[in-house]
């Protein structure tokens, strides 16, 4: 079994969509990719509320965008753990308990990367990364990792 680390990043160019990137693996037995879309809560016929997405190429403050990795493990053999590591991008705030993925240790580190831990107890604004730890993806198979964020509210300025 192999061990696999990679690391995306989702770069926000403008307050608009990063789109569909395609990210190179750093073990060519592993290939991801990545899309953002806006979350838009809806009102449904039974008087509930729901989550509807929509492609997020215009985001403004308070907006939620759902990341979603996608992973393939273009190998001939499992893979015991795939750790994908993701900065938070600038202008946005993870959102607690947001993360999620099947067979996926969930970690967020709040010192730029250097530290993981899990969730708990953390400032969602101190985030700085975050981890997947896929555990046994088998050869030819794939999966999805899921992250929530929040776009920051732009900050005042202080008057004296």
């Amino acid at each position: 079994m192999k061990k696999y680390a990679l690391r995306l990043i989702l770069s926000l160019l403008s307050p608009a969509l990063p789109g569909l990137l395609v990210i190179p693996a750093a073990h060519a037995d592993v290939e991801l990719s990545m899309s953002a879309q806006k979350e838009v809560l809806q009102a449904l016929a039974d008087g509930s509320t729901g989550v509807r997405l929509e492609p997020a190429s215009h985001l403004r403050e308070g907006d939620t965008l759902l990341v979603t990795i996608h992973y393939v493990n273009t190998g001939e053999g499992t893979a015991a753990t795939v750790t994908i590591d993701n900065p938070v991008p600038p202008g946005m705030v993870f959102q607690p308990g947001g993360m999620s993925g099947e067979n996926a240790e969930t970690l967020v580190s709040v010192d730029g990367g250097a530290n993981y831990r899990n969730e708990e107890g953390i400032y969602p604004p101190a985030v700085t990364h975050v981890r997947w730890l896929v555990h046994d993806v088998a050869a030819q198979a794939a999966g999805d990792v899921f992250l929530r964020l929040k776009v920051k509210a732009k900050e005042k300025a202080a008057h004296p």
